[in-house]
């Protein structure tokens, strides 16, 4: 049978040159070009983009996008259809089907009048399906799954043809007949392509077309209770569709066969033909949509727009462009063998989208005060600042105030400096940006806590924009806001979610999760120029990164803004093995302090024979772990830092205690000594002993710990203050739980159609409803009641 569509204008796609470097042209735009050519398909390019409505699209689906709408953009006529492959009812939803609509257009591309789902052609595929059991082509077999599977055979052996393989035409299609009309259970039957029990590729030997499942779907309700495989219905579509070019991933190829026998045999003509190219894969990234939908349920992410996820809309949220997306995937272009790219191409591209796109303002992350002594306290100068760096085509400036109490960067001092140091330090000068030289001549420093809390300093009224006029050289220039002229903010510093490259190896994925990937920040001073800024509004803080203001929660009320990208790669240096030089400078105490945060990675376990005596003591005396003792015997300090914290909360925390030191502590200090913390062991190991006794997550100890680092205090305190207790009213949680089940029924009951899923989404609502405050095993439980 000939399809025939009536053909429509493409619509206007964002330009895209093809794929690679200079003038090459990728494989696949060469296929199309020889179909042109011989115009195989009569002139027409007809391309789609299929995905299932069962997750959120990510990165990786960007790619496919892209190549689909260009390609089909690059030719005149040429269309791309956005088709949604709503086959398996278990794991869909219209909440997917909503979110990849919004993200195809983020990104630029419009699909005009050719939005289809593969359920619009469920009637016709049955009918097709009637077609090859009369032709001989299908049958319905009656073996179990783990039968099916048996018979199938291996790469070893040749597959066993069922015993219902020569069950006669007549049977099949009374069988097919009433599994349609719902006479069995799931399970029950399924109906088979009769291709080859023998053949080498282990797809061929009489694939799944139809199974039997008796469960509601998202646009068809219970008309349905038989569905069509993805072997047989994807090419149905495309043919349907009037598909030329069926571009797909490399792990579809073992599957082409089946596509191509599909086509010929339901009687389509020109079918369309299935082409592979290798599929993306990030460092530091997972993107399998079971996981990241494990993350989301397990709340080790926000949801999934979290800013760290993957997703496209946690890439929107975070502050990527649509641009540098399409940009990034034309960058990795169009290849035949699966590789993995650096996740900083990405990064890189991000920052040359920005540069063009973020103003540059001041914004001062960890306040540190600095009083101008000998500058009038009721004098407020008004300094204009561009916009723009000289390398950007752009003009504009704003009005910075300048006043005698300014903040500066925390990192941007230190007491005693170490070796190439080059910023602020007692006796020392620095410029600040678009202002004037200063240079410290007083520490002031809490009694009680040692923390130092203000520096006085005198600043050279000749200095203004430029050196002091006695020709004298300053080394650094710091950003800085003034005290009363600035604004408050919270920022949100995204780091990758994961710590390992290969995120995916191994037996758990989440144990590469990266316990740094979010830092927030509450006491943050942006300057005044950003008193109007509107939620998805693009900035770079000078000498931290690029930022975004956050589209849900910032407000003029309210600024909150999320790191999108950091101004150069922190985590390329933690690739980098020190040579044996820089080893003995680092021991040597000149490493150099870095001005944003950078997460450590977890130190590499030595053996039991590599310990000193003092770590074989630790092991022996605590039971702590090798590597935890090695990293503590380091540091006598740390050391008796680490005893202090374990006796306010007992031996029995010893390994989690060694871990929140290691981890946590060091990560803070660095190389700096123990006084320039706010809290103390003791403080430390009553946190310890919150999260261990589970009157407080891990997550909410980690806010408690920020807490410490930035004001000190006492954790109990800190939990009353910042409400951190978990919800445990039963009460409260019951109604919530029983009106989360009132509302949602279609989850319900695919829950209790054995979708063991379910249970983590009604899990996940609680929490989000609760601001992850509830208790997450208490609701896990009564959760389970309510369903059952």
């Amino acid at each position: 049978m000939r399809i025939i569509l009536a053909m429509s204008p493409a619509p206007e796609q964002p330009s895209s040159s093809p794929a690679g470097t200079g003038d090459s042209v990728d494989f696949v735009r060469q296929k199309v070009a020889e179909d042109l050519a011989s115009n195989k398909y009569n002139g027409r390019v007809v391309t789609r983009f299929p995905p299932e409505p069962n997750g959120y699209l990510h990165i990786g689906h960007a790619k496919a996008i892209t190549i689909d709408f260009s390609i089909a953009a690059e030719n005149p006529g040429g269309r791309c259809h956005l088709r949604f492959d709503d086959t398996n009812p278990v794991k869909e939803d219209t909440e997917y089907v909503e979110a990849i609509k919004r993200d195809v257009r983020w990104l630029g591309f419009d699909w005009g009048e050719h939005l289809y789902f593969a359920s619009d052609y469920f009637e016709r595929m049955y009918e097709l399906a009637v077609g090859l059991i009369e032709a001989g082509k299908a049958y319905v077999c009656s073996l179990s799954e783990d039968e099916i599977r048996e018979y199938r055979g291996s790469i070893t052996e040749p597959g066993r043809a069922s015993p219902y393989r020569d069950r006669t035409v007549e049977d099949n299609l009374d069988l097919f007949r009433r599994m349609r009309a719902g006479e069995f259970e799931d399970g029950a039957h399924v109906l088979r392509a009769k291709m080859d029990m023998s053949a080498p590729n282990l797809k061929l030997r009489d694939p799944l077309l139809y199974r039997i499942r008796h469960v509601s779907h998202h646009r068809t309700g219970d008309t349905w209770c038989i569905y069509p495989m993805y072997d047989y219905a994807h090419p149905l579509e495309d043919a349907i569709e009037g598909v030329t070019h069926s571009l797909c991933s490399l792990e579809f190829e073992n599957n082409r066969p089946i596509y191509d026998w599909v086509v010929r045999e339901t009687g389509f003509e020109p079918p369309p033909e299935q082409t592979e190219f290798a599929r993306l894969n990030l460092t530091y990234t997972v993107m399998s949509k079971r996981k990241l939908l494990e993350l989301v349920q397990r709340g080790d992410v926000a949801g999934w727009d979290d800013p760290r996820m993957p997703t496209l809309a946690g890439m929107r949220r975070r502050g990527y462009t649509p641009e540098a997306i399409r940009a990034f995937a034309e960058r990795v272009g169009v290849a035949k063998a699966n590789s993995t790219v650096d996740v900083q191409l990405l990064e890189h591209t991000i920052r040359d989208d920005l540069n063009f796109k973020a103003p540059r303002v001041m914004a001062v992350l960890r306040p540190l005060k600095v009083v101008l002594t000998n500058y009038p306290a009721d004098r407020v100068e008004s300094l204009d600042a561009p916009y723009w760096p000289h390398d950007v085509p752009k003009t504009g400036s704003r009005q910075v105030p300048f006043a005698r109490t300014l903040y500066i960067e925390r990192d941007d001092f230190q007491e005693v400096p170490q070796r190439k140091f080059f910023r602020l330090a007692p006796g020392r000068e620095v410029r600040l940006r678009y202002a004037y030289v200063i240079k410290c001549e007083e520490v002031v420093k809490d009694p009680v806590t040692g923390e130092i809390v203000e520096l006085r300093c005198r600043y050279d009224p000749q200095s203004r924009g430029g050196d002091p006029a006695d020709g004298r050289k300053v080394k650094a220039t710091l950003h800085w806001v003034a005290a009363d002229a600035s604004l408050p903010a919270t920022v949100r510093v995204y780091d990758r979610l994961f710590r390992d490259p290969k995120p995916d190896t191994g037996d758990d994925f989440r144990l590469h999760l990266n316990p740094e990937s979010l830092t927030s920040l509450t006491s943050a001073r942006v300057e005044r120029s950003l008193a109007n800024t509107t939620a998805g509004s693009h900035y770079q803080f000078e000498r931290h990164g690029y930022f975004f203001a956050d589209p849900i929660d910032c407000t003029a009320d309210n600024l909150v803004f999320n790191r999108t990208v950091a101004l150069k790669d922190t985590w390329a240096k933690l690739e980098v093995k020190p040579s044996p030089e820089a080893g003995r400078a680092q021991s040597a105490g000149t490493s150099k302090t870095p001005s944003s945060p950078t997460p450590s990675p977890a130190p590499a376990p030595p053996s039991e024979a590599d310990l000193g005596p003092q770590g074989r003591r630790l092991v022996d005396e605590f039971g702590i772990s090798v590597g935890a003792a090695a990293v503590l015997e380091q540091r006598p300090d740390v050391e008796a830092f680490y005893r202090d914290a374990l006796r306010s909360c007992g031996h029995g925390r010893a390994q989690a205690v060694a871990n929140w030191v290691v981890n946590e502590v060091l990560r803070e200090i660095k190389d700096q000594p123990l006084e320039h913390l706010r809290f103390d062991g003791p403080s430390l190991g009553r946190l310890v002993e919150l999260v261990e006794n589970d009157t407080i997550s891990t997550n909410a100890g980690r806010q408690v710990f920020a807490e410490l680092v930035e004001h000190g205090g006492d954790p109990v305190a800190i939990v009353e203050r910042l409400g951190l207790e978990p919800l445990r009213d039963e009460a409260q949680l019951a109604a919530l739980i029983d009106q989360l089940v009132a509302d949602n029924p279609k989850q319900v009951a695919k829950f209790r159609d054995g979708n063991a899923r379910m249970l983590g989404f009604f899990v996940g609502q609680v929490m989000r409803a609760t601001s992850g405050q509830a208790d997450a095993k208490l609701v896990d439980a009564m959760v389970r009641r309510a369903l059952a």
